[in-house]
Order: C-alpha cells, then sequence, then structure tokens
C-alpha cells in the first residue's frame, strides 16, 4: 500500500500491519509523517484528512455513521486488541465496580 498512515507508536511493531481475509494473512509496511503515541491523537488527525489510520470501531463508529470518516478494508480482519479492567479481588469488589465493568463491557460491544 502507498499510503500516508498515521502511525500508533505504542504498537509492539508500529511501522507494519498485519491483515487477514479468510485463510491468507499479509503483513505490510507503513510508511507516515504523522506518528502519535495517543489514541484520541490519533483519532483526531484521522479526521483532519492526515492519512491512514487502524482505531477500535467503538471509537469511531459516530465518526463513520455521520460520514466524517470512511471505513476502508472492511473485509479485512486487522486483529483484536484487548481492554482490561483491574480491581481489587473479588471478595472486596464494590457494586459500583461490577456495574462499571458491565457498562464498558456492553459499549465496548457496540450494543
Amino acid at each position: 500500500m502507498k499510503h500516508e498512515w498515521v502511525i500508533y507508536t505504542l504498537l509492539q511493531t508500529p511501522n507494519r500491519q498485519t491483515i487477514k481475509k479468510q485463510a491468507e494473512q499479509k503483513t505490510i509496511n507503513i510508511k507516515g509523517r504523522f506518528k502519535t503515541n495517543n489514541i484520541l491523537t490519533l483519532r483526531s488527525l484521522l479526521l483532519e484528512g492526515a492519512g491512514l489510520g487502524v482505531l477500535s470501531e467503538f471509537l469511531v463508529s459516530e465518526d463513520i455513521k455521520q460520514g466524517r470518516l470512511i471505513k476502508i478494508l472492511d473485509d479485512y480482519d486487522f486483529g483484536n486488541a484487548g481492554v482490561y479492567v483491574v480491581y481489587p479481588d473479588r471478595m472486596y469488589k464494590q457494586t459500583k465496580v461490577q456495574l462499571f465493568v458491565d457498562f464498558i463491557d456492553k459499549f465496548l460491544r457496540l450494543e
């Protein structure tokens, strides 16, 4: 791909992107003038037209709905990133912590 990318530097390999389509997997080298270690800055740069980028859908679903961003390569899998909630042992877990975890789980699933 010969497009400008906005590179997210906190990835393990920020200048390479592995993509999958069915059984086929490719690793592409990416280049870009802009690099950031902040996911919200990455989103802002994409909104300003600085290049291509990969973001979790929950961060940009409204931008896609409103036509501010365009989803491309929709039939490719760019992998998954984990989201973790750290809290004390279950014995001490408060109701408000469980409610927050349930909310985040539902929000990230885009239900």
